[in-house]
Order: C-alpha cells, then structure tokens, then sequence
C-alpha cells in the first residue's frame, strides 16, 4: 500500500522537528525522525499493525488507526489501497483537544 501525509501531519512533523531541536538536540531528532519513518513504512506493509484510537473508537469509525513510535503517535486512516496519515503529535498530547482543534480549522 501506498503511505501519504496530508499538509497537516506534514506540518505536524515540522513543529514535531522544532521542538526536539530545541529541547534535545539535532542528533536527538535525527535519531527520533529514522525510527519515526521507519514505523510509517512499516504501515505500508502491515497497515492494521496499529490500534483504533479511543478517541474515534466509540464514534464506530475503525478505519481510523493510531501507531505508537517513542512518544509520538501516529493517526492514519485506511482507505482501499492508500494510508492516508492524518496526524503526527506527541503522545502525551490531549487528542480530543487536538482533533477539536483540526475540525475548527477545516
């Protein structure tokens, strides 16, 4: 399957980029952005490899999944022969806020 990254979770990877630069170190990100891209490609042979996001899962839409790498999570949706990557944020960060904030937008 083919993997793409919407404009927002490229954007997502930017800021993601900033902050590791400024509160670790460029090395910190290079080593972080390789597992990163690897657990992506990952998706493309194994695209049910991830989880259905609490937040989504009540809601009944199963085709959105979230993968885990480090402490950045992952948010892509399966579509019939394409994974589309919604989202790509720190773990920690409060999704429901988050998606909020993504449907404001739209």
């Amino acid at each position: 399957m083919k993997v793409i990254l919407l404009k927002a979770a490229e954007a997502d990877l930017h800021d993601l980029r900033t902050y590791f630069i400024r509160q670790f170190s460029k090395a910190a990100w290079n080593a972080h952005s390789r597992k990163l891209k690897q657990a992506i490609l990952e998706l493309a042979k194994f695209p049910q490899i991830g989880s259905v996001p609490d937040e989504v899962a009540h809601l009944g839409l199963v085709h959105y999944r979230q993968l885990i790498s480090g402490q950045t999570r992952v948010i892509y949706e399966i579509q019939s022969d394409v994974i589309v990557v919604h989202i790509i944020c720190d773990a920690r960060r409060n999704m429901r806020t988050l998606l909020t904030q993504r449907l404001l937008r739209a």
